[in-house]
């Protein structure tokens, strides 16, 4: 008798799957009525994020995470935690905070190039290579 399997899900690269959740997020944002909604808003919680991206593309959980994390510390994508309280019976607070991710200006003009209205990010900074090309910027510079 012969177990059944399950079809198996395509190889990806980690780029590959970035590029998924960053068009994802582009999409939502695009076609936003409201800044946040389960399925109208530009902002998403991880829960329906990880729900649309299995059922659109097959990914895992870790997949999403490990891209997920390494979009938002290049940038490309921010997160919003949004807190609220919660009463008790008791009459006691109880915070609750619920991340929201959203698509950064750096990830929107990844997907859908740059706009006129996108800013230099060497604006302000002045450098010079005088002598040998040996060109230092201080530590002020961001």
């Amino acid at each position: 008798m012969m177990n059944p399997k399950k079809p198996s899900q395509p190889v990806r690269t980690d780029d590959e799957i970035r590029e998924m959740i960053l068009r994802y997020l582009y999409d939502r944002n695009r076609n936003a009525t409201s800044r946040r909604g389960k399925s109208s808003g530009s902002t998403v919680t991880i829960s329906v994020m990880r729900a649309d991206l299995k059922s659109a593309h097959g990914l895992s959980v870790q997949q999403i995470h490990s891209n997920l994390t390494y979009l938002e510390s290049q940038g490309w994508v921010k997160d919003e935690a949004v807190t609220k309280s919660v009463m008790t019976r008791a009459g006691g607070l109880i915070p609750s905070t619920t991340s929201y991710f959203i698509i950064t200006a750096a990830g929107i003009d990844r997907i859908g190039g740059p706009s006129v209205f996108t800013r230099d990010r060497f604006e302000g900074i002045k450098i010079e290579a005088t002598g040998q090309n040996i060109i230092t910027l201080g530590d002020g510079n961001q």
